[in-house]
């Protein structure tokens, strides 16, 4: 799709952690501004949310164009 991107080990699980118990899962994360997360003061610019919206409705695309197959 074009975005600037990078792998990263997340090290809570959110509700993925269950979740994968059934099926195969994953996570986009989008940038926060000046990296602040989990915090009253976090902010995302609506481009960054956009994108990841854009990036995970290209994941479930893909996912059901392969049939659903596991890809882990």
């Amino acid at each position: 799709l074009g975005y600037s991107h990078r792998d990263i080990i997340s090290g809570p699980g959110h509700d993925a952690v269950n979740v994968s118990t059934m099926t195969p899962v994953g996570m986009v994360f989008i940038p926060c501004v000046d990296g602040i997360s989990h915090n009253e003061i976090e902010a995302t610019q609506p481009e960054s949310l956009a994108a990841g919206a854009n990036v995970l409705l290209h994941a479930v695309l893909e996912y059901e164009r392969t049939g659903g197959s596991d890809q882990r």
